[in-house]
């Protein structure tokens, strides 16, 4: 029998439709690939991802971005559509969300007529403002942790904490029946995570400014962190609910938020040189673009300078001497600009982004199209609702750009490797969706 050779055409080529013709091998134009990149024209096994902690089933991790306190600490951040948690060395997690802790739990107990449970407290008022609500979480510091052991470090999916269902003045009603410690004439210490609601469709954003993590998700409070105790609003006259957030000039800027009490998505904000929680001082400022009815729907550096992106254009600023006008605004450009807001990746003093139909990275100020081998089969396998979701990542390690998207067949992710200059299709094994991932330097599902 005769020997037949078959060439192996390299990975990336199996999203290039232009490579293929009406007689070539199917999987020369089908995707995606799985366990397996394109590299220097050679076909290798790819790196994947462990499972690495297991948080609760109903938890859904968005982000684990690494934030370094002024101590020089340096923390993973797990931020789901709930909550924010800490990965703690030598222990598990810890919650960092906004916390409510005043006053004393006097008694906890289960009334006869249903099976939710009562908590009754003293020394504080629940429906006073900045009390929690209905769908916050309560637990006694005493069963924290492992197995109930007060570890707050060493929290488990299977520690007791409660859903709260409903709110008198000193009594919290609890969905079902508390699993911690009950009983009454107590005098135990508390605490209830206020927990957070990333829009559907949405994600968090986050920045690092003077040794605190800030982040926020349209939604809710932008949220800040010093790597010490718990998390608490930014600032809720000037940080009311802004949807993008990122570093610049050693400023904390915002866009798209709340301003009396209206969504106003045209304008940006920057804070106090060196302080993210100073919205008055005469350093910060303002800036609305309404040259378009388009909202902004990014911000990213590169270069030292700041873009500023709505769906089809972009602005570019950069950083002045003036101490009163910090920020100075030098050229817009219409026909470009960012069409998914969580795909927005910044990376090696440049960013990357997805646009109307191709892929761009900053070079410079002009955005360069890299899209040409896949953007055919990318745009026209993602329907146009789930491409204004799409998310991406930095993983540095392997010099790769990472987007994701939702398919009627399921997510689909591709990378463009910036050193090969070469894209690859994949999927992630099979695994628990709902456990933190690691070797995707953040991304999760």
């Amino acid at each position: 029998m005769g020997e037949y050779t078959f060439p192996i055409r390299p990975m990336a080529h199996m999203l290039d439709l232009s490579q293929s013709n009406i007689n070539a091998d199917p999987a020369s134009s089908q995707w995606p690939s799985k366990n397996q990149k394109a590299s220097s024209q050679r076909i290798m096994c790819r790196w994947d991802h462990v499972v690495y902690r297991t948080m609760d089933p109903l938890q859904v991790i968005q982000h684990v971005p690494v934030f370094r306190a002024h101590d020089g600490t340096y923390w993973s951040v797990i931020l789901t559509k709930t909550d924010a948690a800490v990965i703690v060395p030598a222990k598990t997690f810890r919650f960092i969300t906004k916390m409510f802790s005043t006053g004393t739990v006097t008694a906890i107990t289960k009334p006869s007529s249903n099976g939710d449970s009562v908590v009754t407290a003293t020394g504080v008022t629940f429906t006073d403002p900045g009390g929690p609500s209905p769908g916050d979480k309560f637990i006694l510091d005493t069963d924290l942790g492992l197995s109930g052991d007060g570890d707050e470090d060493n929290e488990q999916p299977t520690t007791p904490w409660a859903v709260i269902k409903s709110v008198g003045a000193s009594t919290l009603t609890l969905t079902g029946n508390y699993l911690g410690t009950t009983g009454t004439g107590m005098t135990q210490a508390f605490r209830i995570r206020l927990v957070y609601n990333v829009p559907s469709g949405e994600r968090w954003q986050y920045a690092s400014v003077a040794g605190k993590f800030c982040f926020g998700n349209g939604n809710d409070y932008v949220q800040v962190w010093d790597g010490t105790g718990t998390c608490t609003d930014l600032n809720t006259t000037y940080a009311r609910q802004a949807r993008y957030l990122t570093a610049f000039a050693d400023r904390l800027l915002l866009a798209d938020l709340l301003i009396s009490g209206n969504r106003n998505p045209w304008t940006m904000r920057w804070s106090k040189i060196g302080d993210p929680t100073d919205w008055t001082a005469s350093s910060a400022g303002s800036k609305s673009f309404i040259d378009t009815e388009d909202p902004i729907t990014g911000m990213a550096s590169a270069g030292g300078m700041m873009f500023i992106y709505k769906k089809m254009m972009y602005h570019i600023a950069k950083e002045t001497t003036d101490p009163t006008a910090p920020i100075q605004f030098i050229q817009d450009q219409k026909g470009t600009g960012v069409w998914a807001p969580a795909g927005l990746i910044a990376f090696n003093g440049t960013n990357a982004f997805m646009g109307l139909n191709d892929f761009y990275v900053i070079d410079g100020d002009t955005p360069v199209a890299i899209g040409d081998p896949i953007r055919y089969k990318w745009f026209n396998t993602i329907a146009d609702t789930e491409l204004v979701k799409v998310f991406g990542c930095h993983n540095a390690r392997y010099h790769e750009l990472v987007w994701v998207a939702l398919t009627s067949e399921g997510q689909v992710m591709i990378s463009y490797d910036y050193k090969e200059k070469c894209w690859n299709p994949y999927r992630f094994d099979e695994q628990d969706p709902l456990a933190l991932v690691t070797g995707l330097g953040g991304l999760v599902y």
